[in-house]
């Protein structure tokens, strides 16, 4: 998956959802970044890096996974696919939106 691959399955994960997780977040792939702010009315979604209250560095193929459910979010924390800096709560909540 490329980026704006990436970026219509995360849309598309936003609209189904009907849960917010009221922060500023941003997803580092191989090939650029993607910034989600659902502080406001309605979600935000684009390639700006801005500052972020929770980032998830995770590669291109392995965000694929995470969708299609073939990744284990534990092991790939604890084998360095997945890295989380900031607020850990806000990644529990957006693990929610992959459920």
């Amino acid at each position: 998956m490329n980026l704006n691959e990436i970026k219509e399955s995360i849309t598309k994960i936003s609209e189904k959802s009907n849960k917010k997780f009221n922060s500023k977040l941003k997803f580092i792939f191989d090939d650029g970044v993607i910034f989600i702010d659902d502080t406001k009315d309605k979600i935000d979604i684009n390639n700006s890096d801005c500052k972020a209250e929770c980032s998830i560095k995770i590669s291109n193929d392995n965000f694929h996974k995470l969708i299609k459910k073939e990744l284990n979010v534990s092991l790939a924390l604890i084998n360095g696919d997945i890295i989380i800096e900031g607020d850990m709560s806000i990644a529990i909540k957006i693990a929610e939106l992959f459920e």
